[in-house]
């Protein structure tokens, strides 16, 4: 069962257009998406998001606001946010669960990219472009769709990921697990983000657990 398909792979994430990608992409859909997805949910709230699924469509109501997106409220700073929840899948085709694959995808192959690789025209010739830019924003990206959540990054330092550039490839080394005591979590940004949508209606989703994640700078920080 996967959310999304290699038709979210488009815009700023685009895969080279050749039977070989596309087969790849499917596999790192496979191995990805269900660890992103215990990330932002838990283990609990994603076993019953999964026992929930009936030919890959969620059955109950707050699973099918969380798949397919809703429309929520919350307060931040004195004002009223109301906004919409895209859902973990949408005709957008956008969704926090192809830029986590995206990102794990590139990490794990060259920089050379869709064929000869991704590289920037001099002359007659190439070299090779410095990925970490785009890899970079394609991480940030994916946190603004996850949710940030900063306060539990910079005073506690609860969770922390440390990112080099090594040989032109992108690795992200998750040095402590963390995750949220539930009592704590509270909105931070104005985003339509599934952390703030899943906080907002936190009452529907009483065995949610969030493991915080970091955005990152090109410098790796």
């Amino acid at each position: 069962m996967s959310f999304i398909d290699n038709t979210y792979f488009i815009k700023d994430i685009t895969v080279p257009v050749n039977t070989v990608s596309q087969s790849n992409i499917d596999n790192y859909i496979e191995r990805y998406e269900n660890e992103i997805l215990q990330r932002l949910l838990g283990y609990e709230l994603l076993k019953n998001l999964l026992a929930d699924l009936s030919g890959g469509n969620p059955q109950t109501q707050r699973f099918i606001d969380l798949v397919n997106g809703a429309e929520f409220s919350f307060d931040l700073n004195g004002n009223t946010v109301n906004t919409k929840w895209e859902g973990l899948r949408n005709s957008v085709k956008k969704s926090l669960i192809a830029y986590w694959v995206y990102f794990n995808y590139r990490n794990e192959n060259e920089a050379y990219f869709s064929g000869i690789g991704q590289r920037r025209g001099k002359g007659e010739n190439s070299e090779k472009a410095d990925i970490t830019p785009k890899i970079v924003s394609v991480w940030n990206k994916m946190i603004d769709l996850y949710g940030e959540t900063p306060k539990y990054y910079y005073p506690y330092q609860v969770t922390k990921y440390n990112a080099r550039v090594t040989d032109r490839f992108f690795k992200v080394i998750l040095d402590k697990e963390f995750f949220l005591d539930q009592g704590n979590y509270e909105h931070y940004t104005y985003e339509p983000s599934a952390y703030n949508f899943l906080l907002a209606n936190i009452s529907d989703y009483p065995e949610w657990r969030f493991d915080p994640i970091l955005k990152l700078n090109i410098f790796g920080m």
